[in-house]
């Protein structure tokens, strides 16, 4: 409970000095961070398929999962506009606080849209959105409080990878033909 509430003040203090960028559509995107975690099996095999990788055609998409099983994970078939990183538990310390060696095992990503695919709201992946200096923020919750997302959607937690993208997708059309008026 306590390490829960030192890692919201890490994000809270990496999440003030962020900016979020302008509102976009999908297709306006140019760079792109998936941030997804691994528990599920079959995560891997929703990322590595055709119709959902065919959606990034054209964009440079780097792909963040939060591993914390001790099994590797590997994804196959990804084109090479699109980068996987693996995060686990040797990342973070005891108390789940980012060890300093992980912002170097992230590249230097300007990403245009952030969309975070995890339902539980861990906070280690939001962590890693705050080290992104730019990015529309996505994320998936309930209400929250606690929320550093620019927009919140509520998806039910069995939908697929593609469902809640689509999802996502749809709602930031929707969204940008507002903001134009």
């Amino acid at each position: 409970m306590l390490t829960d509430r030192l890692l919201n003040y890490l994000v809270k203090r990496k999440m003030t000095k962020k900016k979020s960028s302008a509102l976009l559509r999908m297709s306006q995107a140019k760079t792109i961070v998936l941030l997804v975690e691994l528990h599920d099996k079959l995560m891997p095999l929703q990322l590595s398929n055709k119709e959902f990788i065919n959606r990034f055609e054209g964009k440079n998409v780097w792909i963040i999962g939060l591993n914390l099983n001790k099994e590797r994970v590997q994804i196959s078939g990804l084109p090479a506009n699109m980068h996987f990183i693996e995060l686990s538990k040797k990342d973070f310390n005891f108390l789940g606080w980012p060890k300093s060696k992980l912002d170097k095992k992230i590249p230097a990503i300007m990403p245009d849209l952030i969309m975070n695919f995890d339902h539980t709201a861990d906070p280690r992946l939001t962590y890693l959105a705050g080290l992104m200096p730019a990015g529309l923020m996505l994320g998936l919750g309930q209400a929250n409080p606690n929320s550093y997302y620019d927009l919140t959607l509520s998806i039910d937690e069995a939908s697929s990878l593609k469902e809640t993208f689509e999802q996502f997708c749809k709602y930031l059309d929707l969204l940008y033909g507002h903001d134009k008026t």
